[in-house]
């Protein structure tokens, strides 16, 4: 639907539909499984959520200093590589990759501002 509400729409304007209506969804799944809690309106993650969260951040920056210290792979492809990897890496390989690099330090960089870069 246009702006009048008929007719064709931008791709802009779809894909911000499908964005909307994909992360309302997401949303729904999580609280049906216990994952997030809304409360009034706000959303709060639960321990088990805080957990995942973090063991998937840790597999990312993992992924993305094998991509960059052993693969030296370029700049611009490490993060969309690392997303990717982050969701195979199971916690054995996770050890191994840990391992490889020499069990790296927490690191805080500018890009990664919200919390330790392992």
């Amino acid at each position: 639907m246009g702006a009048d509400g008929d007719g064709p729409i931008s791709p802009k304007e779809a894909e911000s539909l499908i964005d909307s209506e994909v992360r309302a969804g997401m949303f729904r799944d999580l609280v049906t499984q216990e994952l997030l809690t809304d409360q009034k309106g706000l959303v709060a993650f639960t321990p088990e959520s805080k957990t995942i969260a973090r063991d998937v951040v840790r597999r990312h920056r993992l992924a993305e200093r094998l991509l960059r210290d052993v693969l030296t792979m370029e700049a611009a492809q490490i993060d969309s590589a690392a997303c990717r990897l982050e969701h195979v890496i199971t916690s054995d390989v996770e050890g191994a990759i840990c391992t490889l690099l020499g069990h790296p330090k927490p690191v805080r960089t500018a890009r990664r501002s919200q919390g330790p870069l392992l």
